[in-house]
């Protein structure tokens, strides 16, 4: 049987390069098999050409018997960036060829990244990767950012690796929020030449990429420290903003614009205007904050805050000024002296300075006629003034119901507190039958007129142990103040006073005087407050023990005068200490300013214990202006009042020796008898505590 003879193609195999493949070095490696063309002609000689680029550089050979090392060939290709081709041409009695394109590059982009969206000032990481080939010497990475380079860094290579780049940019500011910019990564890669002892660069880019940008800082508010305030007052404007970093790494300029006025900073203070032609305006606060981050820069306009500006405005109450008649503030009401709870018609005229907080001044005057009593209201009602100023009255025998003149006096306000809180002060006036006209003369340690001093005129009330203010006068420019007074019977003592600070307070005394009009000198240092008298929360007191002719101590006293010349209440206590507890001696109060509280003890204060609290309301607050106690409790046993004491205690305590529960019972009698006796001070609730251990006790033994 005849077999036929076939000869085949010889079978080549690139093992490298790869077909398609990237190579990163001018001299990649090859490797080549033959293999079995599977005929079956024995033991072929096989004979193969190499080509690069259609050039012949090797021959090489092998029979078909050989092993498969013996059958492969490998070596260095030598050609230049760009697309080259190796080819294998071989021959076995029938040719065949294989082909392999590979591409020679310097490098190539791996992977480019950077987050997006992104807050303006962040320091924003930019991060590549890319791979070089052997040929390299260094790589300059950049960062094109919206058109500038903001970021670099150099590398030396040392053959074929992949280098990872990260860069890092803080974002400029962006003047709309969520703006996109175009960045990418370019880099500079020096080389060594192709075949030839040179160096060049060559450049790589990563094309445009895109980043949103979103404001960092934002919403600008501007908050005022108050959303109603009076004329002349100063406010705070106040700006913040939203800040979407943890730190705010932009500088800022805030500004802030109120009625024509432009300040520059977060916080700044404004004057409200002064008007005449309205009761109120509203105003609006503006503004804009200005943010700078190295070159770039962002103007933003703030939220604004409106506030409310009212104009001072004083009433009687009955006639309302620009449409407003304000809330009730203060009550003169006429009364007679002689008779108190008599009220009197007549004229009050008042002049009143009106401030807030001393930044502005007002002036209102007022005249009423035929009235009993005459208010002042204020607007708007939230607020509180200071007024200054005099009020003068009388009441004339054509307007009373007694047929009497009751002649003008004069009562002078300073810097009184006037608010919604509803106060009365009575003005007493004394009919012409019992008023003699009194000049008052101030002078200083030298003999020189002093002007401008009050002097308040309080008059002793036996009846009620107290003093009030009857008149008051101010000293003109020859330190000369005038008053009508009842003289030769009445008590009397002065307080006088400048611009608040108390300069004298005298004891209680007669006016005497032969003929009319009379005067009265007094000596002041007005540099000088009067050492007798302590102030808080604006109140003036004194409090201190009286004497008798004898030199006796016959009873306590206490004055009390306010800055603001009224006050709500002021009222004294005394409790003197009983044999268990504690008595009431006095519980005086009085609702006018510049009263004295006098508590009359009626008895020997020796071996007494006084306590005393003085207190005094203002604007609906109340304060302790002082408190203590009055010891006069060493009495018939002086220094041996403990001694006798402990004798009382364990004389009883013996007498009960018989059982434990006598012995507590008579123990616990021994200590209430020194109580009652005034040989111990304890106080009720120590008593009672005492008696109900002994109690007790005492059941327990028992059982």
């Amino acid at each position: 049987m005849s077999q036929l003879i076939q000869n085949l193609e010889p079978k080549i195999n690139h093992l490298k390069p790869q077909n398609n493949s990237e190579q990163f070095t001018y001299t990649p490696e090859y490797e080549i098999l033959i293999e079995d063309d599977g005929d079956n002609v024995p033991s072929e000689n096989i004979t193969c050409d190499l080509y690069s680029n259609g050039e012949r550089f090797r021959e090489v050979w092998a029979l078909e018997d050989d092993t498969q090392s013996e059958r492969t060939f490998s070596g260095e290709l030598n050609e230049d960036v760009g697309s080259n081709e190796f080819k294998t041409r071989c021959v076995d009695g029938d040719i065949d060829n294989t082909t392999t394109f590979y591409e020679t590059r310097y490098s190539k982009i791996q992977d480019v990244s950077s987050p997006s969206p992104v807050y303006e000032t962040e320091n924003t990481s930019f991060e590549t990767e890319i791979k070089v080939g052997d040929m390299v010497n260094n790589v300059d990475t950049q960062l094109d950012y919206n058109g500038s380079i903001e970021a670099s860094n150099t590398v030396s290579t040392t053959g074929i690796e992949n280098l990872d780049e990260v860069l890092h940019y803080e974002i400029p500011l962006v003047s709309t929020n969520q703006t996109t910019k175009n960045w990418s990564i370019e880099f500079d890669l020096n080389i060594s030449d192709f075949q030839n002892s040179t160096t060049s660069n060559v450049q790589e880019s990563t094309g445009q990429q895109t980043q949103e940008v979103e404001w960092a800082y934002h919403s600008p508010v501007i908050s005022n420290t108050q959303d109603r305030v009076i004329e002349a007052e100063n406010f705070n404007a106040s700006t913040d903003f939203t800040t979407e970093l943890p730190e705010i790494k932009a500088n800022y300029t805030c500004r802030t614009s109120f009625n024509d006025s432009t300040k520059t900073g977060c916080n700044n203070e404004y004057d409200t205007p002064v008007f005449n032609d309205t009761a109120s305006v509203t105003k609006t606060v503006d503004g804009n904050v200005t943010f700078t981050f190295k070159d770039s820069e962002r103007t933003v306009d703030s939220s604004t805050d409106d506030i409310s500006v009212y104009r001072k405005i004083l009433t009687d109450c009955s006639n309302a000024a620009l449409g407003e008649t304000g809330e009730k503030a203060l009550t003169f009401y006429l009364k007679n002296e002689e008779n108190r709870s008599q009220n009197l018609t007549g004229s009050i005229d008042f002049n009143f300075d009106t401030t807030h907080h001393g930044e502005h001044t007002r002036n209102f005057a007022f005249e009423n006629t035929g009235v009993k009593s005459s208010s002042i209201c204020l607007y708007p009602g939230w607020a509180e003034y200071r007024i200054t100023g005099p009020v003068q009255y009388e009441s004339l025998s054509g307007q009373n119901d007694l047929g009497v003149d009751f002649l003008d006096r004069r009562y002078d306000l300073f810097n009184e507190t006037v608010n919604n809180i509803s106060e009365s002060t009575d003005l007493y006036l004394l009919s012409d039958g019992y008023a003699t006209p009194v000049y008052f003369q101030v002078e200083d340690s030298d003999g020189s007129a002093v002007q401008g001093v009050t002097i308040q005129v309080l008059r002793y009330f036996v009846g009620s142990n107290s003093y009030l203010t009857v008149a008051k006068s101010t000293t003109d420019s020859q330190g000369v103040g005038t008053t009508y007074m009842r003289i030769n019977e009445i008590e009397y003592k002065y307080i006088l006073t400048k611009e608040g600070e108390t300069l004298l307070e005298t004891g209680r005394e007669i006016f005497a005087c032969q003929s009319s009009p009379c005067s009265k000198t007094f000596r002041i240092d007005p540099e000088v407050q009067s050492p007798y008298y302590q102030t808080k929360e604006g109140f003036s007191y004194s409090c201190g023990t009286y004497t008798d002719s004898e030199g006796n101590i016959s009873g306590f006293q206490c004055s009390v005068d306010h800055e603001s010349d009224v006050i709500g209440e002021a009222r004294l206590e005394v409790d003197k200490k009983g044999a268990i507890g504690w008595d009431e001696v006095c519980d005086i109060s009085v609702t006018s300013a510049s009263s004295s509280m006098v508590c009359q003890f009626n008895e020997s204060v020796e071996g007494n214990v006084y306590e005393y609290r003085l207190t005094a309301e203002k604007d609906g607050f109340s304060y302790v202006l002082e408190q203590g106690t009055l010891d006069y409790s060493r009495g018939f046993f002086e220094e041996e009042a403990e001694v006798v004491a402990l004798t009382l205690f364990l004389t009883l305590s013996m007498l009960g020796l018989v059982s434990p529960s006598v012995s507590i019972f008579f123990s616990t009698l021994g200590v209430l008898a020194a109580a009652w006796l005034g040989l111990l001070t304890v106080g009720m609730a120590a008593l009672g505590s005492i008696v109900v251990v002994a109690v007790i006790m005492a059941l327990s033994g028992r059982s």
